[in-house]
């Protein structure tokens, strides 16, 4: 429970650090919806949560539709409600329009119900909501849609502090939108897969009644297309013969539980308002504390009619069966046999005709018939079918599961005349069942559970047999820069090679899953000492690379340890927290501090988000100059990303952009960078050409993430168009350790890159892993010799004979050598006698504003 203040009110800061774990890496938003909303009402005491989502209608433009509710006690709740489903934003209610229009610029609505008019004043009264407020959902720099909560009670006016809590929720939750947007899903490939190759029908609903699965089988059967159902309430989209108050059958079957998975018929409806049969299995998955009712269904319209053809003329019937795959026999009312069809006869192993009047139970197992018989004589003409499942190991010695559906038929007078029992295999269908549950619980490339599993199975883990007490997390600290460099499927096998490596060094019941796509976990019971020896050993596990496909890659890692004090989610987060750290081989324990560290850096990530989205003028470039060692001309610039945030003022490039290169945001920041370094470049070629002068370069960064992008040189192309460019005063630097990966993506991507005549550089060199012989092999024109080495040229005789060895090897290359880090006059002149051609540094010149970047573009022609 949360502390209460005097008021009654939880700590809206605490509450929020809550929710930012509560919401964590999940693959779907919904899957904390419910209790995302729960802890909102509980902190603004508000009787209502809501968040829609904006579309386009087709035929009518903008839209926006009800995608969660949430409401107290003794409120109805409005999902699925037809009035709340495509409502117009393009001509509808003029109140409406202009919240479209504030929410599309990122503004906060509040206000009371009675200052309304129109359809938004019948509307908050037909929800009873007298006081409102909601914060917009920016997804990918777009307008997503809205989440909101009301008061039915009181006519409030809401403080500033709750008004900022509603917008820092607007802001996790469409993070965690834009996550469950991107990125590759395994598991959903695999899933697809199966869906798309049953001959079944399969809908699957959550706990709401709302679909969120529709194979190509049920789009057939019902003459409906996926995309029109999907977040639809099943009762809307499928219509039943069900009376007043009743709940939709696949619901009542849903909630018998066990005899949920058993055979039951029921009639529905096509799309064109006819009815047809359809045989119904339902299986319920929880997964992330959320329900899901699957429901496998066959249309039964082809068997119905077989039936109905037996009653006119068993001829007609025997001829029409005879030959089905479906296995087919006929017992009198003493269980007689008086007909079995090629498939029945072939499971059993009986020819045509074969012992004459043979009873049923000389075929069926006595096992089975010791259930059978008793069920079937209490079937009445009211309740006529009885369903059963068992295994049979057919001539070929395989196991084989089969379903049947056993019909007692009656005479006009209810006395039983036989008895029709119609099976099937069923074994392909359970095993798609089973595969799509493995699919949801376990890790396709390591083979390891992953975190759904975690979650689904806390409870047996903490029974007192086989309870736990200490997490230990592993975060791969190069995840994003090797799958940049190699590619998914050379970071799955890769993974799987960390999974193998990691299971040989735990002993007892500790149990390795694999909880998010570069996070390890290890569940297991141990002292606080022992948990630190086992991230010491797992520590000592990455010292030596891992040898895969003739590469040897080497992968750091940090390590978080957490003890329980509560449920496996929060232990679980508390542990991931605690290995947030950058450096790899950090070892780091959950504490309170962890904690408050990691919901900053989530503030710090949404703000970064909404500031390249919505506010590009707070990110601009500083321009640091590089000189010519030996005639002190300025020669370019190099452009560096910096951020001046509104309330927290100039933030550190060590905290934004780390965080930028884990989410992604690299992207647009880079690209920002790019179009202003750009201008300044286009600008400076203009002035200097007027006065006969040379060029100068700019160079800017690009990251692993942007390498990946084999369209890198057409985004980087069309971010330039607006500026009249000449890409021979453009230098791309590169990390050494991203170049060194030379994957045949990368190295293409640098050839497109020299082909549009840019200069490109390896950066931070020396640092890396690579072997100097193999440079030639890349497209690069200069090396920027890494600070680490040339500060401490002038005090050891190590670090000057490596910068001698890196300056005549760029030279022999024919390379230009530029040294980073100049913070001293004699190092700047150990530089000159060694040859070095460039150098930037604090000692030369630190990073400028534009505007004073532009003055010392025009001073004369030597700087001192």
């Amino acid at each position: 429970m949360l502390a209460r203040d005097d008021d009654g009110q939880a700590p809206l800061l605490e509450l929020a650090a809550e929710i930012a774990t509560v919401i964590g890496d999940v693959g779907d938003w919904r899957q904390v919806a419910p209790v995302l909303a729960a802890r909102v009402a509980a902190a603004l005491r508000v009787h209502r949560v809501f968040l829609f989502q904006v579309h386009e209608v087709p035929g009518r433009g903008l839209g926006q539709t009800l995608r969660f509710d949430w409401a107290a006690p003794g409120l109805e709740r409005f999902s699925g409600d037809s009035g709340l489903i495509d409502e117009d934003l393009t001509h509808g209610d003029p109140t409406m329009l202009q919240w479209a229009e504030l929410r599309r610029r990122g503004e906060m609505i509040a206000g009371l119900a009675r200052d309304l008019e129109g359809r938004m004043r019948s509307e908050l009264d037909r929800q009873q909501v007298r006081a409102f407020l909601s914060a917009p959902l920016i997804v990918a720099g777009q307008w997503w849609g809205h989440v909101g909560v009301g008061d039915c009670e009181v006519e409030r006016a809401w403080r500033a502090e709750e008004v900022g809590f509603m917008r820092l929720v607007g802001r996790l939750l469409s993070a965690a939108i834009e996550r469950s947007m991107i990125g590759l899903a395994a598991n959903a490939v695999g899933r697809v897969s199966i869906l798309n190759a049953a001959f079944d029908a399969i809908v699957t609903v959550d706990e709401a009644d709302h679909i969120v699965e529709f194979n190509p089988a049920a789009e057939a059967m019902f003459g409906v297309a996926r995309d029109a159902v999907l977040g639809k309430p099943l009762a809307l989209t499928f219509a039943v013969d069900v009376g007043d108050g009743e709940a939709h059958p696949i619901r009542q079957l849903a909630a018998r539980g066990a005899d949920a998975a058993l055979t039951h018929e029921l009639t529905m409806r096509r799309a064109d308002g006819r009815p047809f049969p359809v045989e119904v299995s339902i299986s319920e998955v929880t997964a992330a504390d959320r329900r899901f009712f699957t429901a496998h269904l066959r249309d039964m319209s082809e068997q119905r009619r077989t039936v109905e053809a037996l009653a006119a003329s068993e001829a007609q019937f025997r001829a029409l069966v005879e030959d089905q795959s479906d296995i087919v026999t006929l017992w009198d009312a003493d269980f007689l046999v008086t007909f079995e069809n090629r498939a029945f006869r072939d499971l059993f192993g009986l020819s045509v005709g074969g012992d004459g009047r043979r009873h049923a139970s000389a075929t069926i197992p006595d096992d089975v018939w010791e259930r059978l018989q008793p069920a079937l004589e209490a079937l009445t003409p009211e309740a006529p079918i009885y369903r059963s499942e068992n295994r049979k190991y057919p001539r070929s010695g395989e196991e084989r599961l089969y379903a049947w559906t056993n019909r007692a038929l009656f005479d006009e007078q209810g006395r039983v005349t036989g008895y029709l029992s119609v099976g099937r295999d069923v074994t392909e269908q359970r095993r798609l069942e089973r595969e799509l549950e493995r699919l949801a619980f376990v890790d396709l490339a390591t083979g390891l559970p992953n975190r759904n599993a975690v979650l689904q199975r806390f409870v047996s883990w903490e029974s007192a047999d086989s309870g736990f007490d200490t997490v230990v997390t592993v975060r791969l600290c190069d995840f994003v820069e090797i799958t940049a460099s190699f590619g998914h499927a050379f970071t799955d096998r890769l993974m799987a090679a960390v999974a193998a490596r990691l299971q040989g060094l735990l002993e007892g019941r500790a149990a390795l899953t694999r909880v998010g796509e570069h996070w390890f976990a290890i569940f297991a019971r141990l002292t606080q000492e022992g948990a630190l020896r086992l991230a010491q050993t797992l520590r000592d596990a990455f010292l030596h690379p891992f040898e895969l496909e003739g590469r040897r890659v080497p992968l750091g890692a940090a390590f978080g340890i957490a003890r329980r004090t509560g449920g496996i989610e929060r232990l679980l987060e508390d542990a991931e927290m605690a290995c947030q750290s950058d450096r790899p081989g950090a070892i780091n324990r959950y504490d309170a501090a962890v904690r408050t560290r990691h919901l900053e850096r989530l503030e710090i990530e949404a703000d970064l988000r909404e500031a390249l989205s919505t506010r590009p003028s707070e990110i601009f470039a500083a321009f640091q100059p590089i000189f010519d060692i030996a005639t002190n001309d300025l020669v370019g610039f190099e452009a560096l990303a910096r951020w001046n945030h509104p309330e927290r003022g100039g933030v550190p490039p060590s905290v934004f952009i780390p965080i930028a290169e884990a989410t992604g945001l690299i992207l647009p920041l880079g690209e920002r960078i790019l179009s202003l370094a750009a201008a300044s470049s286009s600008r400076w070629l203009e002035r200097r050409g007027r006065d006969g002068r040379k060029p100068i370069y700019v160079s800017v960064n690009l990251s692993a993430h942007q390498l990946a992008d084999p369209d890198l040189a057409d985004r980087l192309a069309a971010a330039l168009g607006a500026h009249p460019v000449d890409y021979g005063t453009l230098t791309f630097e590169i990390t050494e350790g991203t170049l060194m990966a030379n994957s045949d993506q990368v190295v293409g991507v640098l050839r497109r890159l020299k082909k549009l005549g840019a200069s490109l550089a390896i950066d931070d060199f020396g640092t890396g892993y690579s072997s100097f012989g193999y440079l030639h092999q890349f497209p690069i024109d200069s090396l920027k010799i890494d600070r680490s080495f040339v500060s401490g040229m002038t005090r050891s005789p190590n670090d000057r004979e490596i910068v001698r060895a890196m300056i005549d090897l760029g030279h022999g290359l024919g390379l230009t050598v530029v040294a980073e880090g100049i913070e001293e006059w004699e190092t700047r002149e150990a530089l000159l006698d060694l040859g070095c051609d460039h150098g930037q540094g604090f000692l030369l010149g630190r990073p400028l504003a534009v505007e004073d970047a532009d003055e010392l573009v025009m001073l004369p022609l030597t700087a001192s």
